[in-house]
């Protein structure tokens, strides 16, 4: 099967395949359909992963800007002899 004749099935119908056919006759599709199915799921997807992109740069924009504004009043910690780091009691920045 052609990359062509994949894509005029629907998801449903490759998910029925998958399910139903004898597994000599989907070894020789399979890749097929693998192309098929992840190109469908990338056009499906694109938006939401552009859209959780921009509000994980905004996150961490908002992030910075706390940090940035912070009157901080560190607190010294050491886990080890050697280890030593400071965090902030009012906003959990580290340094």
């Amino acid at each position: 099967m052609h990359m062509h004749m994949a894509s005029s099935l629907s998801v449903e119908e490759i998910r029925h395949k998958i399910n139903t056919s004898p597994i000599n006759e989907l070894m020789k599709d399979i890749d097929t359909y693998d192309e098929f199915l992840t190109a469908e799921y990338n056009r499906i997807t694109e938006p939401y992963r552009i859209a959780m992109h921009r509000v994980t740069e905004l996150k961490k924009q908002r992030r910075e800007e706390e940090i940035r504004n912070c009157d901080h009043d560190f607190e010294r910690f050491c886990e080890y002899h050697n280890d030593v780091y400071f965090t902030c009691r009012k906003c959990g920045y580290e340094k």
